[in-house]
Parts: C-alpha cells; sequence; structure tokens
C-alpha cells in the first residue's frame, strides 16, 4: 500500500508544480482554488459524512448476509442526493460564489462562474467512487483503491501536460481522471460480484437517516470552511493560491503516511469495538500510538525542516516568484501538526462509528474544530496573516482531540493516547506554529535528529531497524 500512496504522493506533487508553473500566485490560480472550495469543498464534507459509515455499517450488515443490498441501496441513495447537489450549485453556486467570496472582484468571480458548472460533475462520482472503496475495504479488498488512484493520478498528469490555456483546462482534466477512476471501482466492484444485490430506496433512505448527524457535522464543516475561505478572500492576491497549495501538499504527506500506515487499521479496530474485545483493541491502539508520534511526528519535524530548501528547487522557477516560495514554505511547515491531527482524528472517529455513536464527534468538532477554530482564525488572522488562519485551525484542531480522548476514556472506558502523548501533542503544534514565524536557516535541519533522539527511540523505542519494518510491511 506505502508503494501506491508514494505513487500517488508524487503524481499529486507534480501536479501543484505544473499550475505554480503555469500560472503562478495570481487572481487566475485565485479563481481556480476558490471555485474548488466553493463546490468540491462542501461536496467533499457532505460525502466524507454519507461515506464514514459505509465500513462499519457494511461489516454489519455482512453479518447478516444482506451487505450486498445495503451496498446496491446506498449508492442509489448516494447517487440520487449528489445528483439534486449538482443542480443546487449549478443555479446557486454563483450567488454563493459572491457571498463567500466577497473580497474578489471583476473577471476574477467571472472565472469562477465558469468553472464551477465545469466542476459539477465530480461532486456526483467522488462520493461513489468513496462508497465502493468502502465496500472494498470491508472485504481486506485495500489495493483497488490504491489502483484506482493511481489511475486517476497518471490521467490527470498526462492531461495536463498536454492541456494548454486557462485554468477550465485543470478541471476538465480532474473530471476525465475522476471519471476513469470512478469505472476502475466500479469494474472491480463488478468482477467480485458485489453489484448483484436488490435496490431498496427505503433501506438506502434508513442507512442514510444513521448518518444523518454526520451530515449534519458535514454542513457546520461547510459553514466554517466557507468562513475561512472568507478571511482569504481579503487577503493579497495569490494567497488562496498558496492557502490552497499548502493543504494539498499537506495532503500529499497525508496520503502516504495517513493513508498508507494508519488507515489499515481502521477495520481491525472498529471490529475489535464491535466485538468488544479490549485486548484487540488495545494492542491495535498501541501500534498505533507509536506509529503516529514516533513516525508521524518525525515526519513533521522533516517538514518544517526540508521544506524551505525543497520547495526553492522544485518551486523557484515559472510564474511562481521567490516570495511566494517563502510564504508556501512557512504555510506548510506550520501546518505540519496537522499531520498527527488526521492520524488521531480518523482513529478516533472510528471508534465512535463503531460504537454506532455519530452524534458524539458532531458536537465535539461543532464547538472545537468548528466554532472555536473559525473564531480563532479571524481573530488571529488579522495580527499575523494567512499564518493566523493556520494557528488558529490547529489550536481548535488540538481541542478536537483532547475533548475526544477525555469522552472516549469516560464513556467507553477506551485510551486514545496517554497524558505523556498529549504532552507530545502540544510540543509538536508549538514547534510546527513558531516555525511559520521564523525565516528557514540551517540550523532548522537539526530538528529531524532531535525529535528522533529525544521522542521517536528514546520514548517510544523506533529504532531505524523497526522504522524500516513498518515501512516495509505496507509497501
Amino acid at each position: 500500500m506505502l508503494a501506491f500512496s508514494l505513487i500517488n504522493a508524487f503524481f499529486n506533487f507534480l501536479k501543484s508544480v505544473i499550475i505554480a508553473s503555469r500560472f503562478g500566485a495570481s487572481s487566475l490560480s485565485d479563481a481556480y482554488y476558490a471555485s474548488v472550495n466553493i463546490v468540491n469543498g462542501p461536496a467533499g464534507l457532505l460525502s466524507d459524512s454519507l461515506t464514514a459509515l459505509v465500513l462499519p455499517r457494511y461489516q454489519h450488515h455482512k453479518e447478516h448476509d444482506s451487505q450486498d443490498d445495503y451496498l446496491a441501496s446506498y449508492i442509489s441513495v448516494v447517487l440520487i442526493l449528489f445528483a439534486a447537489l449538482a443542480v443546487f450549485f449549478a443555479v446557486a453556486g454563483p450567488a454563493i460564489a459572491r457571498i463567500v467570496l466577497a473580497g474578489f472582484q471583476g473577471e476574477t468571480l467571472r472565472t469562477i462562474d465558469r468553472l464551477l458548472l465545469l466542476t459539477l460533475p465530480v461532486i456526483v462520482l467522488t462520493p461513489l467512487t468513496i462508497v465502493l472503496d468502502g465496500a472494498l475495504r470491508s472485504e481486506r479488498f485495500f489495493i483497488f483503491g490504491n489502483i484506482g488512484g493511481v489511475v486517476n493520478s497518471i490521467i490527470l498528469i498526462g492531461l495536463l501536460l498536454l492541456m494548454k490555456g486557462d485554468v477550465s483546462g485543470i478541471v476538465v482534466a480532474t473530471l476525465i481522471a475522476v471519471a476513469a477512476n470512478f469505472a476502475v471501482m466500479l469494474a472491480v466492484m463488478a468482477g467480485k460480484k458485489k453489484l448483484r444485490g436488490k435496490i431498496s430506496l427505503a433501506l438506502g433512505l434508513r442507512e442514510a437517516k444513521i448518518a444523518l448527524p454526520l451530515v449534519i457535522g458535514g454542513g457546520l464543516g461547510i459553514a466554517a470552511s466557507y468562513a475561512e475561505k472568507a478571511i482569504a478572500s481579503f487577503l493579497d492576491t495569490g494567497t488562496m493560491t498558496v492557502l490552497n497549495m499548502s493543504s494539498s501538499l499537506l495532503g500529499v504527506a497525508s496520503s502516504i503516511l495517513v493513508g498508507s500506515l494508519i488507515s489499515v487499521y481502521y477495520p481491525f479496530i472498529s471490529s475489535a469495538v464491535v466485538s468488544g474485545d479490549a485486548g484487540a483493541y488495545a494492542a491495535h491502539n498501541e501500534e498505533s500510538r507509536r506509529l503516529v508520534f514516533g513516525i508521524f511526528g518525525l515526519a513533521s519535524a522533516c517538514m518544517i525542516a526540508f521544506a524551505y530548501p525543497l520547495f526553492s528547487f522544485v518551486y523557484g522557477r515559472g510564474e511562481f516568484g521567490p516570495e511566494s516560495v517563502a510564504l508556501l514554505s512557512r504555510l506548510f511547515a506550520s501546518s505540519s501538526f496537522l499531520l498527527v491531527y488526521y492520524a488521531w482524528g480518523n482513529l478516533s472517529n472510528y471508534v465512535f462509528y463503531a460504537k454506532a455513536d455519530s452524534k458524539t464527534t458532531v458536537i465535539i468538532n461543532a464547538l472545537t474544530s468548528y466554532a472555536l477554530g473559525v473564531s480563532l482564525q479571524f481573530a488571529l488572522s488579522f495580527a499575523f496573516g494567512p499564518i493566523g488562519l493556520i494557528f488558529g485551525l490547529s489550536l481548535g484542531n488540538l481541542a478536537n482531540l483532547l475533548v475526544k480522548r477525555a469522552v472516549m476514556r469516560r464513556r467507553y472506558g477506551l485510551s486514545l493516547f496517554s497524558g505523556g502523548d498529549a504532552a507530545v501533542l502540544i510540543a509538536i503544534l508549538g514547534i510546527s506554529i513558531v516555525s511559520g514565524f521564523l525565516p528557514w536557516s540551517p540550523w532548522h535541519l537539526l530538528l529531524p535528529l532531535l525529535y528522533y533522539l529525544a521522542i521517536s527511540l528514546a520514548r517510544y523505542k523506533i529504532s531505524p531497524r523497526k522504522m524500516l519494518d513498518y515501512l516495509l510491511r505496507r509497501a
């Protein structure tokens, strides 16, 4: 799995390089990323909400030999819902863009209107692909989602290299690549004879109702996302582009580590919680704990140390200027804490979902990541600009993890991580935020070595051999 994650990460990285070299951090690139934020952002949050329970619910129906009917019914409901969402954005998208992106004007907004229409099919195909991948993962077929992702990436990069002109070509290439990914997953499911279930919209709607608290949470996430983009639209031209590039690069790092090293534990942790096997849960949690703090934390230190020299070499050409490179490096470094957050956030969510408790995560997310996080982003952005947006987001997400940890321990008697681990978590946050305010120097290169010796090796006993073993097992 690691090999596929590395391939996908390379192509996603290459995509950002192509876009940066052609369009730089300009009003045109701002329009592209803004259109993605207006449509794909909220669609992605709703998609995550409706598909988050696919794995545990598929396992539940599998115990009653009704998984095929569940899959056919649920994917039909998801198709109907997201087709309706696409129609909604086709009608209301331009008006929403003008409200949310109040800091943008003129030609930028007109470009956004055009891009919004082109990107609508993506918001239908993406959740369908995720549902199919979730069903395959429930059957322990982890590789096919990765294969589909590689097909997506290869087609996308090939088309980007062939297509010229404005940013519309990026959207068209993305649509074709996503369609190819969906076709791969559909073909695999047909080959595995998993699409023979009977469609019952009543069953599909009942399953969607179970995910309703998550959908409400997704709605709150949309509001938070729009608030962040509204703030960014009033910052300097190109800031929206650099913020999105930083987020995309963080997604690359997350896909390599979270996607390949941690995601394989989701079905096992879910199964252990559902069956009440405390020993199995403790064993999987302990290994996850060493992975996240021992390896992911080290990766965060590497992000801080190597961002500027790497980005200067890769992006320091074409239309992407030195000031944009420096800002991108600082934003990426200050976002490094989020790599650890994503790992623990996903693991904790699967514990709640396995307990058939989707409401608690929504309430915690609403109070911490959304209400607290957005308030801090609004306040800190005035003082610190785009770094303030990352600072506020990270503080809200730290609160999110600490509250989930406390609730899990009190309500279910399950440990997420220890008090000492929480101190390491806070230290990672502090280092990442401070790095966003400091200009890069060669002294930064010592940070990974210091982290490895003091944390990975001394506290979590991750020797070089053990680290290599983890990586090779997921290759």
